[in-house]
């Protein structure tokens, strides 16, 4: 006789906000952290992603040059940066999901045929040292094979960054956020160790790895010096790297910038001599993101 269904609420909104949604919805479980744990009591039993229950994959492609698979590595951040809900949802602890899972995955994205895949970890190299298994196994997978992922700046070093070019990454995104000390202290980023960002992006570049700094703009207290203090740090990397900068629009539901505070800063943009090349924008700018 099968089991009665069950009905879960789970993700980052019923981590944050857990005792509202079980006074408005009827659901049975409201899964804040780690539905494997709560669920299963232990988190290391995972099951491989059933992609033969997806849509046919040549939909996605046919969105994407590049289309990757998305690979979960680890889960929480030590860090506690004020925008960001990981803390909040996972904790400040973090876990990491046993190798072999990780390339069982893998494996079933290559079968499907997709030979890139995003490493998900919020920090991916928050240790070195707990990295050195999955790096030679990835190493081992095949010249066809590549990966990004996401990390800090501060939690690389061009060691460690030859060794994941040489394993197979193609691609790191880093949350640089702001140029301005005072605005990375209002962030609560602890930042006190980022490398020169133009060394940076020259370190992944000589790694064979193509670098993506993002940056966020009009941020809540953030001044017209803040903005350039930031448009300053992301021409540096974009003179290395064009093209490896994303700036964020960031828009708060505290406080509303003024239009001409905007227009301002769009001005400043457009007409900074690095970030635009031939007439055309090196830094791609992506509108408004809430917090």
């Amino acid at each position: 006789m099968p089991l009665p269904a069950r009905r879960s609420f789970g993700g980052h909104h019923a981590g944050l906000a857990q005792d509202e949604i079980r006074a408005c919805l009827s659901v049975d479980d409201v899964l804040g952290r780690s539905a494997e744990r709560e669920i299963l009591g232990d988190d290391s039993f995972l099951l491989p992603p059933a992609l033969h229950k997806l849509p046919e994959l040549s939909r996605y492609w046919a969105l994407s040059p590049h289309p990757a698979g998305l690979v979960e590595t680890g889960r929480g951040c030590p860090f506690d940066c004020s925008y960001c809900s990981i803390p909040a949802v996972f904790g400040r602890g973090s876990a990491r999901k046993p190798v072999a899972t990780v390339m069982a995955e893998i494996a079933a994205w290559r079968q499907a045929g997709f030979n890139t895949v995003h490493l998900v970890d919020d920090t991916f190299t928050r240790s070195a040292r707990q990295l050195e298994p999955l790096l030679s196994a990835l190493g081992d997978v095949g010249s066809d094979f590549a990966w990004t992922a996401m990390t800090r700046a501060d939690l690389v070093n061009p060691a460690l960054l030859s060794c994941l070019g040489r394993s197979g990454c193609v691609g790191l995104l880093y949350g640089v956020d702001t140029g301005s000390p005072e605005a990375l202290a209002r962030l609560s980023k602890r930042a006190v160790r980022y490398p020169d960002i133009a060394e940076l992006a020259l370190w992944n570049v000589e790694a064979g790895i193509a670098p993506t700094f993002y940056f966020l703009i009009d941020l809540l207290r953030d001044t017209m010096h803040d903005l350039e203090l930031s448009l300053a740090q992301a021409a540096r990397a974009s003179a290395v790297d064009p093209g490896s900068v994303r700036l964020i629009w960031c828009v708060s539901y505290l406080e509303r910038p003024s239009p001409a505070k905007q227009d301002m800063h769009c001005i400043l943009i457009s007409r900074h001599p690095t970030l635009t090349r031939c007439g055309r924008p090196s830094a791609t700018i992506v509108t408004k993101f809430g917090a």
